[in-house]
């Protein structure tokens, strides 16, 4: 075979491959909070106030592609399957949403967000350990929860894990993933103190 053939078999492999990589589409998914959302309250003085402060999530977790668990120590990225905005931000989104139902009298705001003067807001920290679908259909939830005081003092440390089987498909593990926004924020909700 003459060097001319060889690259244009070479060519026509490559533009084969490209091709076939190009008609795969991207699915993009999200988590989402349960239910509709609650209209908004108006921020007053003296009101009480939980902010859900920034998600920790190791960066093996946290990236734009679906991440699933594979054997005992191995990972798979998806090439084809994105979330629509960094995990860990996403979550913080949807657990805010999600404590807006547990919260009680709280106003619940994202870390960050103008708070009323003279308020001493209580404040949520997550740490997740583990937060992806297994390649068994298993979803798994694991982290830590910190409830502080307007001074920054302990008032509340938890820990969560929650799991569930559904199939292994990319918007069920993603339904799973809220779900366990959700179960996480009930089980914050029950030690957030009185006001």
């Amino acid at each position: 075979m003459t060097m001319a053939r060889i690259r244009l078999v070479a060519l026509f492999s490559f533009s084969f491959l490209l091709a076939a990589c190009a008609s795969t589409p991207t699915e993009y998914l999200r988590l989402q909070a349960e239910g509709m959302p609650l209209p908004s309250k108006p921020l007053t003085t003296g009101q009480a106030v939980l902010l859900v402060d920034h998600v920790q999530m190791p960066a093996s977790l946290d990236r734009l592609y679906l991440t699933r668990g594979k054997g005992k120590n191995g990972v798979e990225v998806s090439n084809h399957t994105r979330w629509i905005a960094p995990l860990g931000g996403m979550m913080q989104r949807v657990l805010a949403e999600d404590l807006r139902r547990q919260a009680g009298k709280y106003t619940v705001l994202l870390a960050g967000s103008p708070v009323p003067s003279g308020s001493r807001p209580l404040q949520l920290r997550v740490q997740v350990q583990e937060f992806l679908p297994e390649e068994n259909g298993i979803v798994v939830l694991d982290a830590d929860y910190f409830l502080l005081n307007g001074e920054g003092t302990l008032q509340y440390a938890g820990h969560f894990r929650y799991q569930s089987t559904v199939q292994t498909a990319a918007a069920a593990e993603a339904q799973a993933m809220s779900a366990a926004v959700a179960a996480l924020a009930r089980d914050v909700g029950r030690h957030i103190p009185e006001t």
